[in-house]
Protein backbone atom coordinates (compact mmCIF):
# COMPACT_ATOMS: atom_id res chain seq x y z
CA UNK A 1 0.00 0.00 0.00
CA UNK A 2 2.20 2.84 1.29
CA UNK A 3 4.54 3.38 4.19
CA UNK A 4 5.85 6.11 6.41
CA UNK A 5 6.14 4.73 9.92
CA UNK A 6 4.65 2.15 12.24
CA UNK A 7 0.93 1.53 11.79
CA UNK A 8 -1.31 2.89 14.54
CA UNK A 9 -5.09 2.94 14.62
CA UNK A 10 -7.01 6.05 15.59
CA UNK A 11 -10.64 6.77 16.37
CA UNK A 12 -12.36 9.48 14.36
CA UNK A 13 -14.24 12.39 15.93
CA UNK A 14 -16.26 14.26 13.37
CA UNK A 15 -17.44 17.85 13.45
CA UNK A 16 -19.78 18.48 10.55
CA UNK A 17 -21.39 21.58 9.05
CA UNK A 18 -24.62 22.47 10.78
CA UNK A 19 -26.76 22.40 7.67
CA UNK A 20 -27.74 19.40 5.58
CA UNK A 21 -28.85 18.68 2.08
CA UNK A 22 -32.14 16.99 1.24
CA UNK A 23 -31.68 13.22 1.24
CA UNK A 24 -33.71 10.80 -0.88
CA UNK A 25 -35.44 7.59 0.16
CA UNK A 26 -34.47 4.84 -2.29
CA UNK A 27 -35.38 1.18 -2.75
CA UNK A 28 -33.77 -1.53 -4.83
CA UNK A 29 -33.69 -5.26 -5.57
CA UNK A 30 -30.90 -7.45 -6.87
CA UNK A 31 -31.03 -11.13 -7.86
CA UNK A 32 -28.03 -13.25 -8.78
CA UNK A 33 -26.96 -16.84 -9.15
CA UNK A 34 -24.56 -18.04 -6.46
CA UNK A 35 -21.61 -19.38 -8.42
CA UNK A 36 -19.80 -22.50 -7.24
CA UNK A 37 -16.68 -20.55 -6.25
CA UNK A 38 -18.63 -18.18 -4.00
CA UNK A 39 -19.48 -18.80 -0.38
CA UNK A 40 -22.94 -17.82 0.81
CA UNK A 41 -21.40 -15.00 2.86
CA UNK A 42 -19.58 -13.63 -0.19
CA UNK A 43 -22.80 -13.82 -2.21
CA UNK A 44 -24.73 -11.98 0.51
CA UNK A 45 -22.15 -9.20 0.73
CA UNK A 46 -21.92 -8.76 -3.03
CA UNK A 47 -25.68 -8.89 -3.64
CA UNK A 48 -26.32 -6.39 -0.84
CA UNK A 49 -23.96 -3.86 -2.42
CA UNK A 50 -25.50 -4.45 -5.84
CA UNK A 51 -28.99 -3.91 -4.46
CA UNK A 52 -27.86 -0.55 -3.09
CA UNK A 53 -26.39 0.26 -6.51
CA UNK A 54 -29.67 -0.58 -8.23
CA UNK A 55 -31.58 1.62 -5.81
CA UNK A 56 -29.29 4.59 -6.47
CA UNK A 57 -29.15 3.95 -10.23
CA UNK A 58 -32.94 4.19 -10.39
CA UNK A 59 -32.92 7.40 -8.36
CA UNK A 60 -29.83 9.20 -9.67
CA UNK A 61 -28.43 7.46 -12.76
CA UNK A 62 -24.90 6.18 -13.26
CA UNK A 63 -21.45 7.69 -13.39
CA UNK A 64 -18.69 6.65 -15.77
CA UNK A 65 -16.69 3.71 -14.52
CA UNK A 66 -16.53 1.72 -11.31
CA UNK A 67 -13.81 1.87 -8.70
CA UNK A 68 -12.43 -1.64 -8.28
CA UNK A 69 -9.81 -2.94 -5.88
CA UNK A 70 -7.70 -5.92 -6.89
CA UNK A 71 -4.90 -7.91 -5.32
CA UNK A 72 -2.81 -10.62 -6.95
CA UNK A 73 -0.23 -12.75 -5.17
CA UNK A 74 1.85 -15.61 -6.55
CA UNK A 75 2.78 -18.41 -4.15
CA UNK A 76 4.54 -21.58 -5.26
CA UNK A 77 3.74 -20.78 -8.86
CA UNK A 78 0.03 -20.27 -8.17
CA UNK A 79 -1.56 -16.85 -8.56
CA UNK A 80 -4.37 -15.92 -6.19
CA UNK A 81 -6.56 -12.93 -7.03
CA UNK A 82 -8.99 -11.06 -4.81
CA UNK A 83 -11.37 -8.48 -6.20
CA UNK A 84 -13.80 -6.02 -4.69
CA UNK A 85 -15.71 -2.93 -5.77
CA UNK A 86 -16.75 0.24 -4.02
CA UNK A 87 -20.46 0.38 -4.76
CA UNK A 88 -20.87 4.10 -4.21
CA UNK A 89 -18.39 4.85 -7.00
CA UNK A 90 -20.65 3.43 -9.68
CA UNK A 91 -23.62 5.75 -9.30
CA UNK A 92 -24.31 9.45 -8.96
CA UNK A 93 -25.07 8.95 -5.30
CA UNK A 94 -23.78 7.73 -1.99
CA UNK A 95 -25.58 5.29 0.33
CA UNK A 96 -26.06 6.87 3.75
CA UNK A 97 -28.06 4.45 5.91
CA UNK A 98 -30.56 1.60 5.88
CA UNK A 99 -34.15 2.52 6.71
CA UNK A 100 -34.93 -1.10 7.44
CA UNK A 101 -33.00 -4.34 7.67
CA UNK A 102 -32.18 -5.65 4.16
CA UNK A 103 -34.31 -8.62 3.17
CA UNK A 104 -32.14 -11.50 1.90
CA UNK A 105 -33.61 -14.69 0.44
CA UNK A 106 -31.87 -17.82 -0.85
CA UNK A 107 -33.82 -19.62 -3.61
CA UNK A 108 -33.07 -23.13 -4.88
CA UNK A 109 -33.90 -23.61 -8.57
CA UNK A 110 -33.00 -27.15 -9.56
CA UNK A 111 -29.24 -27.51 -9.19
CA UNK A 112 -28.81 -23.74 -8.96
CA UNK A 113 -28.91 -21.47 -5.92
CA UNK A 114 -29.98 -17.86 -6.28
CA UNK A 115 -29.94 -14.95 -3.87
CA UNK A 116 -32.40 -12.05 -3.84
CA UNK A 117 -31.82 -8.89 -1.80
CA UNK A 118 -34.28 -6.04 -1.22
CA UNK A 119 -33.05 -2.80 0.36
CA UNK A 120 -34.58 0.45 1.50
CA UNK A 121 -32.45 3.35 2.62
CA UNK A 122 -31.47 6.97 2.35
CA UNK A 123 -28.98 8.20 -0.26
CA UNK A 124 -27.59 11.51 -1.44
CA UNK A 125 -27.36 12.59 -5.07
CA UNK A 126 -23.76 13.52 -5.89
CA UNK A 127 -24.54 14.82 -9.38
CA UNK A 128 -25.03 18.47 -8.59
CA UNK A 129 -23.55 21.74 -9.73
CA UNK A 130 -20.69 22.71 -7.51
CA UNK A 131 -16.96 23.05 -7.18
CA UNK A 132 -15.13 21.31 -10.02
CA UNK A 133 -11.67 20.86 -8.53
CA UNK A 134 -8.67 19.16 -10.14
CA UNK A 135 -6.84 16.32 -8.38
CA UNK A 136 -4.12 14.28 -10.09
CA UNK A 137 -1.66 11.76 -8.61
CA UNK A 138 1.91 12.48 -9.71
CA UNK A 139 5.04 10.35 -9.93
CA UNK A 140 7.28 13.43 -9.63
CA UNK A 141 6.81 16.87 -8.12
CA UNK A 142 8.08 18.88 -11.08
CA UNK A 143 5.11 19.15 -13.41
CA UNK A 144 1.82 17.63 -14.55
CA UNK A 145 3.60 15.57 -17.19
CA UNK A 146 4.33 13.19 -14.31
CA UNK A 147 0.63 12.52 -13.72
CA UNK A 148 -0.20 8.84 -13.49
CA UNK A 149 -2.08 6.24 -11.51
CA UNK A 150 0.26 3.25 -11.95
CA UNK A 151 3.11 2.97 -9.46
CA UNK A 152 5.91 0.52 -8.86
CA UNK A 153 6.89 -0.47 -5.35
CA UNK A 154 9.39 2.05 -3.98
CA UNK A 155 8.11 4.98 -6.03
CA UNK A 156 6.98 8.14 -4.30
CA UNK A 157 3.50 9.56 -4.78
CA UNK A 158 2.61 13.26 -5.00
CA UNK A 159 -0.74 14.95 -5.56
CA UNK A 160 -1.63 17.98 -7.68
CA UNK A 161 -4.67 19.93 -6.49
CA UNK A 162 -6.40 23.07 -7.68
CA UNK A 163 -9.84 24.47 -6.85
CA UNK A 164 -11.80 27.43 -8.23
CA UNK A 165 -12.99 28.16 -4.68
CA UNK A 166 -11.36 28.65 -1.29
CA UNK A 167 -11.90 25.64 0.88
CA UNK A 168 -10.66 22.76 2.99
CA UNK A 169 -8.97 19.58 1.81
CA UNK A 170 -8.19 16.12 3.15
CA UNK A 171 -6.83 13.03 1.41
CA UNK A 172 -7.07 9.34 2.31
CA UNK A 173 -5.89 6.08 0.78
CA UNK A 174 -7.76 2.82 1.34
CA UNK A 175 -6.47 -0.72 0.70
CA UNK A 176 -9.74 -2.61 1.44
CA UNK A 177 -8.74 -3.27 5.05
CA UNK A 178 -7.23 -0.06 6.43
CA UNK A 179 -7.56 3.57 5.46
CA UNK A 180 -4.75 6.03 6.09
CA UNK A 181 -5.13 9.78 6.26
CA UNK A 182 -2.44 11.32 4.04
CA UNK A 183 -3.55 14.93 4.52
CA UNK A 184 -3.54 16.82 6.87
CA UNK A 185 0.03 15.79 7.59
CA UNK A 186 0.72 13.76 10.71
CA UNK A 187 2.13 16.62 12.79
CA UNK A 188 -0.67 19.05 11.94
CA UNK A 189 -3.38 19.67 14.53
CA UNK A 190 -5.89 21.02 12.03
CA UNK A 191 -8.93 19.13 10.79
CA UNK A 192 -8.04 19.80 7.14
CA UNK A 193 -5.61 21.76 4.96
CA UNK A 194 -6.99 25.19 4.09
CA UNK A 195 -6.51 25.92 0.37
CA UNK A 196 -6.87 29.08 -1.72
CA UNK A 197 -8.84 29.43 -4.90
CA UNK A 198 -6.95 29.03 -8.20
CA UNK A 199 -3.71 28.17 -6.41
CA UNK A 200 -1.81 25.12 -7.67
CA UNK A 201 -0.75 22.77 -4.90
CA UNK A 202 1.81 19.96 -5.06
CA UNK A 203 1.31 17.86 -1.95
CA UNK A 204 3.51 15.24 -0.24
CA UNK A 205 6.76 16.96 -1.30
CA UNK A 206 9.34 18.36 1.16
CA UNK A 207 10.64 20.81 -1.44
CA UNK A 208 10.50 24.23 0.30
CA UNK A 209 8.64 25.77 -2.64
CA UNK A 210 5.71 23.47 -1.82
CA UNK A 211 5.50 24.62 1.79
CA UNK A 212 1.84 25.40 2.46
CA UNK A 213 1.80 25.03 6.23
CA UNK A 214 4.46 27.51 7.33
CA UNK A 215 6.69 24.66 8.44
CA UNK A 216 8.28 22.40 5.81
CA UNK A 217 8.91 19.90 8.60
CA UNK A 218 5.16 19.21 8.67
CA UNK A 219 5.25 17.55 5.24
CA UNK A 220 4.93 13.78 5.02
CA UNK A 221 6.30 11.98 1.97
CA UNK A 222 4.83 8.63 0.97
CA UNK A 223 6.58 5.67 -0.64
CA UNK A 224 4.37 3.10 -2.31
CA UNK A 225 4.74 -0.52 -1.26
CA UNK A 226 2.65 -3.66 -1.44
CA UNK A 227 2.57 -7.13 0.06
CA UNK A 228 1.19 -8.43 -3.24
CA UNK A 229 2.43 -8.79 -6.80
CA UNK A 230 -0.20 -6.23 -7.79
CA UNK A 231 -2.87 -4.29 -5.97
CA UNK A 232 -5.27 -1.44 -6.62
CA UNK A 233 -6.03 0.98 -3.77
CA UNK A 234 -8.42 3.92 -3.73
CA UNK A 235 -7.30 7.51 -3.19
CA UNK A 236 -10.08 9.68 -1.73
CA UNK A 237 -9.82 13.45 -2.24
CA UNK A 238 -12.38 15.23 -0.04
CA UNK A 239 -12.98 18.96 -0.47
CA UNK A 240 -15.44 21.40 1.05
CA UNK A 241 -16.01 25.13 1.13
CA UNK A 242 -16.69 24.67 4.87
CA UNK A 243 -14.33 23.09 7.37
CA UNK A 244 -15.53 19.57 8.19
CA UNK A 245 -14.06 16.76 10.30
CA UNK A 246 -11.02 16.03 12.31
CA UNK A 247 -9.32 12.99 13.74
CA UNK A 248 -7.97 12.39 17.21
CA UNK A 249 -4.19 12.68 17.26
CA UNK A 250 -1.87 9.83 18.16
CA UNK A 251 0.07 10.30 21.38
CA UNK A 252 3.26 9.65 19.43
CA UNK A 253 3.72 12.46 16.94
CA UNK A 254 4.71 11.49 13.41
CA UNK A 255 2.92 8.14 13.32
CA UNK A 256 0.46 7.48 10.50
CA UNK A 257 -3.22 8.01 11.21
CA UNK A 258 -5.26 4.94 10.38
CA UNK A 259 -8.79 3.70 10.73
CA UNK A 260 -10.50 0.62 9.34
CA UNK A 261 -11.90 0.77 5.80
CA UNK A 262 -15.39 0.09 7.14
CA UNK A 263 -15.16 2.94 9.67
CA UNK A 264 -13.85 5.29 7.01
CA UNK A 265 -16.66 4.51 4.58
CA UNK A 266 -19.22 4.92 7.34
CA UNK A 267 -17.78 8.36 8.05
CA UNK A 268 -17.64 9.19 4.34
CA UNK A 269 -21.31 8.36 3.93
CA UNK A 270 -22.09 10.62 6.89
CA UNK A 271 -19.97 13.59 5.89
CA UNK A 272 -21.02 13.48 2.23
CA UNK A 273 -24.64 13.93 3.28
CA UNK A 274 -23.90 17.57 4.05
CA UNK A 275 -23.84 20.55 1.71
CA UNK A 276 -20.65 21.90 0.17
CA UNK A 277 -18.91 18.51 0.29
CA UNK A 278 -17.18 17.23 -2.87
CA UNK A 279 -15.40 13.97 -3.51
CA UNK A 280 -13.15 12.40 -6.12
CA UNK A 281 -12.08 8.75 -5.90
CA UNK A 282 -8.97 7.75 -7.88
CA UNK A 283 -7.72 4.19 -8.31
CA UNK A 284 -3.99 3.74 -7.67
CA UNK A 285 -2.22 0.57 -8.78
CA UNK A 286 0.98 -0.69 -7.15
CA UNK A 287 3.07 -3.52 -8.58
CA UNK A 288 6.29 -5.25 -7.59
Amino acid sequence: MYNKAIVSFLAFLFFLPAFSQKITRVTGTYKMKIESHMSEMQARQFALKQAQIEAMKDAFGTRIGMMNQTRMETTNGKTNTSFSSVANSLVKGIWLKDLKEPEIRIINQGDERWIVVDVEGRARNLDKAGVQFEAKPLKCAENLACAGQEFREGEQIYLYFRSPEDGYLSVYIDDQTNCQMLLPYQSMNSRTLKVERDKEYILFSSNPKFNYTGNIGDVDEYIMNTNFDYEVDLLYVVFSTEDYSRTTLDSKAGYPKYTSSSNFREWLGEVMSYENMYLEVIDISISK
